[in-house]
Order: structure tokens, then sequence, then C-alpha cells
């Protein structure tokens, strides 16, 4: 039985550590952080046979990246799949309802128990099991708070948005109907005052169980008959003819108790009806738990000894299979007089000692305070204690092969840790990992090496991502660890059956073209024919007129950085939607996709705690999410728990700017995790409806009832006009107007108006529409998406999308001075088709395409503009041997359109 644990991602600036171990017959994943489906992607690894996702936290750290695999997944072609978590990982699923839904796949969830009973503890129940593996889940806490909040029911160091009653903890299926206030749910959906918010104890579970249900409907269990029994037995046997039993019982009926009324199924269109309300508000019962895993492989039987067997006279045939299976058999056999005689013999005479189950642990341990929970876990456990143990009789119930450590700050130098890791076999292999110690290797190196390339044509426009390849800080004492330490790195394959040390993949290594260069180990190879390209488009860019890039008005000065010009999914070389404009007066993100947090840590680096990127987001001042697909919005929780980590907080808040559902989602991911929002101290997460901005008047209407039943006072029309005042003194504008334009759900685009005239538009996605060029006439820039080319005009307009040339012909409407094209279709991994002839055609408007971390003043667009001839030839150089076919294939899902490359 083979089977090994790999790394599909590392602590680093744009991805958090996922382990996956792996069977020919499936695989399970260790938690979903921002990126993993791209870091999935960029490893070659097939998604295909995953079994089931397991968070050791809820939240953006270890979760955030839970909704893009399962997408990934789903559309791979993955049927079922668990998801197994702290308790509360139910909200934070059913909190993706608004943007994650799959038809084709069956998702059960389950909650790891908080607390356990000692009978529990003695003998643990597997959190999930199949033919492969037993995987059990140890809940730890910090010490700090564990007492305080099992006695007080509330999250210790977590704000609470809303009010509730804690919820019941469990780990199976829940499936009563009854609540806290002994009704029925079914007619409390029916009550003309129904409120979701209103739901705790047993009924706020089922909503979510509902809830999430609803997103994949493949999940929902056929409801029960709700015909009488008895009927359907009498109509059973006028159909069959020869069942005498039935006969019998049709003969001589006995009396049938009264019918009770038939109870309503629960289904999907209960929960629809209220898919736009807020969920029940979750909190724990207990401190907030992180999880270690413990996965127990197969046992693998003996090698039968044919030769043994044949001394033994064993016939061949059925009857040494049972030998095999562990039973005894008996023959007959000669007795050398002509007679026969019966013979047993015993399994331990032709199969050889069988191979202990082997055992993989994933331990995730935040802080130094987590330590005595999980010193106590194992020693509180005979089943744990038998797992951390050098016992010779242990060692041959299971064999420990490896141990993954998932460390906080200040863990791997503590003394009580480190004994806890030498309280295993000396053959066990501890794969560490840990920010403090860890390199900040480039995670994506196609793009980063192309990022290297594009800075010999323009250095400052395209400056290299921030990397490191050493450690700022030294492992003190490293002696006194344990001999088999490795470090946790992206792409590290641990064979667990066969037993082999810890290896670097070597396909990593393989198509790894950024870090032999970095290192200085290979020179940066650069074809002849892309040096000409870059010298000649230097040359044009030279001579450029002065006063277009020197002379620059205060909007031209604005600088764009495009972070994701990929629509639906990320690429190797391209992230999803989202585009950064800095200025003096304050910074904005238009749209963020999962990933954006990593990409503003490469654009500006986060070693330095009093600049780089923290002193970017310090000074972001509003994130305006243009609608509630997946692709424009999945990363925005990760950058607000990031800005909750600032030290000292900032000085001003951050306006958050969306549709109704964007707030719902993060307002919902705030029972989880406090995300800012509403923060009393005034330097939190304010909610701005775009709505209520919309430049032909509010849009409120289709809201009212729900804020009316809710009493949801951020919903306010007249709430968000006035913070929209606000919002605009602290960004130096005149104006923040939204556009609704034309999308499958309900979009907006944004017009920023400045004093000195200047005006930037952004589109979100769109097929093209008037209102866009009706309120953003005169653009000084106009950034629109352009998804497909001009070959698959209908294939975007069944998708609601614009094509490369629709895109033109509405910023050549709007007399838009500069056009940035962006939102790619994902069939185009590298670039999109070219807009040279467009440029020629046009030569009054300059037309660029957005490239990621492209570094971009406003004014200097029409030096991009210069580059784009050398750029269409360095990316159509790009090596095709990149090219990987389980992309090509999730690329062909999204699009419909075979990937050609």
């Amino acid at each position: 039985m083979l089977w090994s644990a790999s790394t599909i991602s590392a602590v680093s600036s744009d991805t958090e550590p996922t382990v996956v171990v792996q069977f020919d017959a499936g695989k399970y994943i260790f938690n979903a952080g921002e990126n993993t489906g791209r870091a999935w992607l960029q490893g070659r690894s097939k998604w295909a046979k995953a079994k089931g996702i397991f968070l050791t936290q809820n939240g953006t750290q270890r979760g955030s990246g839970l909704a893009g695999l399962t997408m990934f997944l789903a559309d791979a072609g993955v049927k079922s799949l668990d998801v197994v978590g702290p308790e509360g990982v139910s909200h934070f699923l059913a909190s993706m309802r608004t943007y994650l839904w799959r038809g084709g796949i069956n998702v059960k969830v389950a909650e790891a128990q908080a607390t356990l009973t000692e009978t529990e503890k003695a003998k643990p129940t597997p959190i999930f099991k199949d033919s492969k593996v037993n995987i059990y889940a140890i809940p730890l806490f910090a010490s700090s708070s564990e007492t305080s909040a099992q006695n007080s029911g509330v999250n210790v160091g977590e704000k609470r948005k809303r009010d509730a009653s804690p919820d019941s903890t469990t780990k199976r299926p829940h499936t009563e109907r009854g609540g806290t206030d002994g009704s029925n749910l079914t007619s409390r959906i029916a009550s003309p005052d129904f409120t979701p918010l209103a739901l705790t104890g047993e009924h706020a579970v089922e909503w979510r169980k509902l809830t999430v249900e609803n997103m994949f409907p493949a999940t929902t269990a056929p409801p029960p008959p709700t015909t009488d029994p008895s009927t359907k037995q009498k109509k059973k046997g006028k159909n069959k003819a020869a069942d005498p039993d039935t006969k019998a019982v049709a003969a001589t009926p006995t009396p049938a108790p009264a019918p009770e009324e038939p109870q309503k199924h629960l289904g999907r269109k209960d929960v629809l009806a209220h898919r736009d309300r807020l969920l029940p508000p979750f909190q724990s019962s207990v401190s907030r738990p992180s999880l270690g895993y413990v996965v127990v492989g197969p046992a693998v039987r003996g090698k039968f000894d044919v030769a043994k067997a044949n001394e033994l006279g064993v016939p061949k045939g059925p009857i040494r299979g049972k030998l095999t299976a562990g039973q005894d058999v008996t023959f007959e056999v000669d007795d050398g007089n002509g007679g026969k005689v019966q013979k047993t013999v015993h399994p331990h005479q032709v199969v050889g000692p069988s191979d202990p189950p082997h055992v993989v642990m994933i331990l995730d341990v935040p802080s130094v305070d987590h330590i005595p929970s999980l010193v106590s876990a194992f020693n509180d456990s005979p089943f744990y204690s038998s797992l951390r143990s050098q016992n010779e009789t242990h060692q041959k119930e299971h064999v420990v092969h490896a141990v993954f450590h998932i460390l906080g700050n200040d863990v791997l130098e503590n003394k009580t840790y480190r004994s806890f890791m030498d309280g295993f076999s000396t053959t066990t292999h501890h794969i560490v990992s840990s920010r403090q110690h860890a390199p900040d290797p480039a995670t994506f190196t196609s793009a980063a090496v192309n990022q290297l390339s594009l800075g010999q044509l323009d250095s400052q426009m395209f400056p290299p991502h921030h990397y490191r390849l050493e450690s700022l800080n030294v492992v003190s004492g490293a002696s006194s660890l344990p001999s088999n330490v490795h470090p946790f790195r992206t792409g590290l394959v641990v064979d667990v059956r066969p037993a082999r040390a810890p290896a670097l993949d070597e396909a990593i290594a393989k198509y790894d073209r950024f870090h032999p260069v970095a290192a200085g180990d290979t020179a940066l190879v650069i074809p002849e024919d892309v040096k000409k390209a870059f010298e000649e488009a230097q040359a044009v860019a030279t001579g450029l007129p002065v006063k277009l890039l020197d002379s620059p008005s205060a909007t031209e000065n604005a600088l764009v950085i495009p972070l994701g010009t990929s629509s639906a999914l990320p690429s190797k070389y391209r992230n999803v939607s989202s585009t950064f404009i800095q200025r003096q007066e304050g910074n904005i993100l238009l749209d963020c996709g999962e990933g954006t947090w990593g990409q503003l840590c490469r654009a500006f680096g986060r070693d330095d705690t009093s600049g780089g990127v923290w002193e970017v987001l310090r000074n972001l001042k509003c994130i305006y999410i243009s609608h509630i697909h997946g692709d424009h919005h999945i990363g925005l929780a990760k950058v607000l728990a990031m800005r909750k980590q600032l030290s000292p907080p900032p000085q001003h808040p951050l306006y958050l700017v969306g549709t109704r559902p964007v707030h719902l989602y993060i307002r919902e991911q705030s029972d989880i995790e406090d995300l800012g929002v509403d923060d009393p101290s005034g330097n939190g997460v304010v909610s701005i409806l775009s709505d209520s901005l919309n430049f032909r008047g509010p849009e409120t209407q289709r809201y009212s009832r729900v804020q009316q039943r809710d009493r949801e006072e951020w919903m306010g029309h007249s709430r968000s006009v006035a913070l929209k005042r606000q919002l605009c003194a602290a960004l130096g504008l005149k104006n923040f107007t939204t556009v609704d334009v034309d999308h499958r759900t309900r979009c907006y685009g944004l017009v920023l108006d400045y004093p000195d005239g200047g005006r930037i538009v952004f589109s979100g996605d769109t097929q093209p529409t008037p209102n866009l060029v009706k309120a953003g006439q005169n653009a000084t820039l106009l950034i629109h998406e352009a998804t497909m080319g001009d070959d698959q005009e209908e294939l975007a307009a069944q998708k609601a999308h614009s094509t490369i040339g629709q895109a033109l012909a509405i910023g050549k409407e709007m007399n838009a001075r500069n056009i940035m094209l962006t939102h790619f279709s994902a069939r185009y991994p590298k670039m999109p088709p070219a807009v040279l002839q467009m440029n020629d055609a046009d030569p009054n408007t300059t037309i660029v395409l957005a490239f990621d971390h492209a570094q971009v003043r406003i004014a200097d667009m029409p030096k991009l503009k210069a580059y784009l001839p050398a750029l269409e030839k360095f990316f159509g150089d790009v090596a095709s041997v990149e090219e990987d076919a389980e992309e090509a294939a999730v690329i062909e899902v999204d699009t419909g359109v075979p990937h050609a490359g």
C-alpha cells in the first residue's frame, strides 16, 4: 500500500502551509490558505481523487483559499468532498453561499468536538475514516484563555459583532428539528416575521447545514416519504404477484393508528428564500481552538510464503486466499498409508508478519500558550501517548513516520515544545514550518522569472518581486532539536510507505527557472530576438515628448498597479482581479480577488514592519468591490485580517464599498475572526452600499424589506450617502459615483472624480453598456474588462463580458485619453491578443494592456504603449514547456473553449 505526504505550499508572502496526504485512490488536503489553488497549479499536482479538506483553524490564515480550492476540485470532476474543521467551520462555509455554488459535488461538513470526555480522550473516535485512513482531530487551546472561555462561552480575544447564544458542539451531522424554544424549525420559517438572526442552538446549526446543502445541491438527500406507510405497502402488494408474506398482510389487516400530520421536509427552496439575509450569529461554546490531525494509514498484511505453503501441502486456489485473509484452514492430505487425514494450517505458518499502520501528523500550534494543551492531549490519551513513544511495543503497533509542525512565533524556541518533539521515535521525521525562521522564496516562480526578464525592459515599471532566500532569524540551540528535523518547503515529498526521508520533488526544481537566477547560480537568459525588441521599444519610449512624461497633473501622477489581471481563474502567470491605485491622499483597491494580499507583499515587501506593504496597508482608505463573483472579492477578508494586525492601528477608517452580498459575507465571517467591521474605535471597516451611490439615483428598494425585518442600520441609504462625503474628504475626491453595468449578477462600475478635473473610470465586469459611457465622459483613465478576444464575441455575450474590441469602442465613445484593458480570460494564461493595430488606428488614445505587477503612473501610459511590441515578442517566446494539462482542463471548464496555449 503506497502512500505519501507532500507540501503544496509553505509559509511565504503569498501562501500558508498546505499538506496533502496521497494514496492512489485518494488525496486528503490539510489546510487551504490563500492561494492554495494557484500554488497547486504552479506545482503541477493533479486535482483528481481529492476526498477531503481538513482545516486546522477557521478563518483567513488557514481557510481563505477554501472557496477557490473547492471550485477548482469541483470543476476538475471531484464528485464528493468532506470539509472538516473546528467548531464553526459550517458557519464559515455557509458564509460563502452568495458566491460559492457547484451543482455536481456532494459536500459534507464535520466539526470536531471542542471538548472531550475522559472516555473520548482514552479512546478517541476518528473525525473521518474510509478504506484508507482513520483521521483523528485533537483540539488545542491557548492555556491563558481556556478556562475562562469554557466558563463564559465567549471566544477569548475576539470581538463579538452580533449577540448570540452559543451553538452546540458536535462532530456528527445535526438532524434534529427541535430547537431550544421547543418549536419546530419548519413552523418558525413559515412565520411572517421569521428571521434567521433569531435562530439559536440546534435550529441555528440546522440552518447552516441546510445552507451548505443549498450551495451544493448534490449533497441534498431526497425528502422522506409523506404518504401513509400502510397505503404504500398495499400498493406494492398489487404490483407483486407471488409474495405470500405480502398477501398475508393484505388479507388480515390490523387497525392502523391515527396518522400524524406529515412534517414538511426543509429543502433548498426554504433556505433560498432567505439567502440574502444574515446567518444566525455564530459563537463558540469554548475559546477558539486550533486542531492537530493524526492520520493513521492501513496495516499491511505480511507476504504470503508460497514455498512454505507448498511444503505444508496447502492446495492452490481459494483456500490460500483464506490464509492470506487471516483465517485458519483445514484440508485433507495423504496419511502415507493410502488414507486421508485432516490437516490444519494457521496463517502465521505461511504469511509473514504484518506491517503496522503508519502515521502522519499535522500539528498547528499558533502560540506558546497552546503548548500545554498539546502536551496534555498526548499525555491524557493512551492512544496518542502510544504514538509519541520510543517504546518498542508501541512502535510495533503504529509507526509515526512524519510530523508536520505548523508553528507560531517563539514555539520552536520553547524548551517544552522541544521536549515534546523529543518524545517521538528517533526515526520520526519532523517537518517544521515557522515564519520566524523561514525564508520567503517566490511561490509563483513562472511569474517571478517573467518579472525579472521584464525588468530588463524597464526596471521601474517592472520591478522584481520581493523575496528572501534566507531566514531572518537563526534557530537558537539548533543542536538540541531532534536529529530528523527538516524545513517545511514547497514541493517536499515524504514517502510514508515505503518509508523514505523527505525529499524535494524533482519536477519543482526542473521547472523553477527563478531561484537559480536569484541565487546567482545561473544567468537570466533572454533570447536575442527579444533583446532586440526590448532595445527598439526603449528607443521609442526615449523619444516620447517630454511633456507627456514630466508634467503630470495630480491625477496623472497616480500610480496604477494591476495586482491581478485574470478572469475567473488564476494561472501560473496571472492572478485574479485586483487593481491598486496609489495616491498621496490615500490608496484604493479596485476589487480584491484571492491572493491580493500576497500580490501586495510581492510588490512592496513585508519584512520592514514599519514600511513596505504594512505602510501601504496603513494608508489604504477604500476597497471597492464591483460585484459578488468570487474572482473579484475572495481576497477581501484576508486583507482586512492583515489590516487588523497593524500596530499601532491606523488613524482612519477603511471604507468598504460594495453590494449587499459583499457586506453580508464579511459580517458573517467576522463571527469567526475579527475583521474590524464597525470597530467602535473609529479606525475599523465602514460599510457603504454601492447601490446608494449610483449615478442614476439610489437603487436600494430591493433591500428595503430585508433591512426593515432584520433592523440592519448599515443598510440605510442616507447613511451610505453621508459616509460617501467622508470618503471623498479622506481620499481628496470631488466625487465617488457608482454605475450600474450589465453583468450576470448585480454589478457596479466606478467613477472617481478629482479636484484637478482628472477622472478614473473602472468598468467592473460588464457587457458594453451606455451607462458607463454616460457616467465616465472624458475619462483620464478607463480601466475596462476585456475578457475575450474579438473572435469570441458570442461567448462574451453568453457570459456577459466584453471583448477587446468592444471595450475599446466604449473607451472611444467615452472620449477616454488612456485605456487600460484587464480581466483577460484564463484561456490566455500569459498574454491576451495584442492591441497594436488598434493603437495605430487611434493615435489620440493611449491603449495599454494590464500586466500583473506592472507599476505605471497614468502619465507613463504612453511609455507602456511603446513597450507593447516588445512585450508581445517576449510573451510569445515564453517556453511552451510550462504548459500544464491539468490547468488547461480547468480553463476549458470555465471558458467552454479548449485551451490552445
